[in-house]
């Protein structure tokens, strides 16, 4: 899959702001009114031998049960985290517990969640314009893994022409396992290697949005959603999860992305935003491939989400959710676009330990998707 965006020089910056954050508290704790305790939370060994370490981690990397999903308290945790004024640009679902309960609940069991109108409607109506705008500015570069034009990608034309009914079929063209290496084609804008666009008030939407899926609670939150996967991480440690590799992408005539599980780049969520012109005709291409799990060469559950205007879908990095991007046809309108920002939650380990994550939990859940 592709690699992170997020190159050492920025993971630094970030770090740096994060550290910063640290330290602003820490002032706080040594500046407590003389005569009065600063209170502590005393909790048991047990409790503070897991802090900081994911599900996994505390039990060895050895399951003998499943991990406990999130509770309602904690689901009333995450409300509150996204009750801030910066979270203002999120939809209703935001302050709706069950919806987060739910969307817990589908990536314990090895789904994806697609959730309508992420962005309150008027914040998702300008960002189509500011991405527009990004367009319009050149903003968007070409970029991909082994880049490749899909002409040159090794999927047979015909086959592919034939399959447009069988997402099924499309899913093993576009797989390594039918011998087609991983690549992709597209073209995105990232801030953290090009800077904030300018000027920044002709962007308002992409600055408030940026401004929330950089926020601390952001983290924090979406850590507490991996409750029960193996990846949450105990007492949500600063320097182990952080969100990051928010890419914006303009998809154009002749971009793809080839069948893969995101797992790699220290990834523990994906989450992909679609902003499509609508209607969506499935006939242009652009469709998003859910493939699932491969079973002797065939993907059973393999569907395609047409495109959709608002809609973040979530999951988990994980064997059995690879997914792609069918490639963008010159049938498209041109004044029809398909927009996506992508967004990760990542974990600060060692790439040996990473591993160790994928592989026990692919091995953590049936080849049917549950526990």
């Amino acid at each position: 899959p592709n690699p992170p965006h997020l190159t050492p020089p920025h993971a630094a910056m970030k770090c740096l702001l994060r550290t910063l954050s640290v330290l602003a508290l820490t002032c706080s704790v040594l500046s407590h009114p003389p005569g009065k305790a600063v209170p502590k939370r005393v909790l048991p060994a047990r409790l503070r031998g897991m802090l900081g370490k994911t599900e996994l981690e505390a039990r060895n990397f050895e399951i003998d049960k499943p991990f406990h999903p999130m509770t309602e308290k904690e689901a009333e945790v995450a409300v509150k985290m996204l009750s801030k004024e910066e979270f203002d640009v999120l939809g209703d679902w935001r302050t709706n517990k069950t919806m987060l309960l739910e969307i817990n609940k589908i990536m314990v069991n090895g789904g994806y969640f697609l959730l309508d109108n992420f962005l309150k409607p008027h914040i998702a109506d300008q960002l189509y314009k500011d991405m527009l705008l990004l367009g319009e500015k050149g903003y968007y570069l070409r970029d991909g893994f082994d880049a490749t034009p899909w002409n040159m990608s090794g999927v047979d034309n015909g086959a592919w022409e034939e399959s447009f009914d069988s997402p099924m079929e499309r899913c093993r063209l576009m797989s390594r396992d039918h011998g087609t290496a991983f690549m992709s084609w597209y073209h995105d804008y990232h801030f953290l290697d090009q800077g904030l666009p300018q000027p920044p008030e002709q962007f308002p939407a992409l600055i408030r949005v940026l401004k929330a899926l950089n926020h601390r609670n952001w983290d924090l939150m979406n850590n507490l959603l991996l409750a029960g996967t193996g990846f949450r991480v105990y007492g949500a440690h600063p320097s182990r999860v952080q969100c990051g590799q928010t890419g914006f992408r303009d998809w154009q005539v002749g971009d793809y992305t080839m069948i893969h599980d995101d797992r790699a780049g220290h990834r523990i969520i994906s989450m992909v935003f679609f902003l499509f012109t609508t209607p969506w005709k499935p006939e242009w291409g652009g469709n998003f491939l859910w493939c699932g799990e491969e079973k002797n060469g065939v993907y059973q559950k393999a569907v395609r989400l047409p495109g959709a205007f608002n809609q973040m879908v979530y999951l988990v990095p994980h064997i059995t959710h690879s997914h792609g991007v069918e490639p963008v046809l010159p049938t498209l309108p041109k004044d029809h676009h398909r927009f996506t920002f992508t967004e990760f939650l990542l974990l600060d380990a060692s790439e040996e330990v990473m591993d160790k994550h994928y592989e026990v939990s692919s091995n953590y859940r049936r080849s049917d998707g549950e526990l």
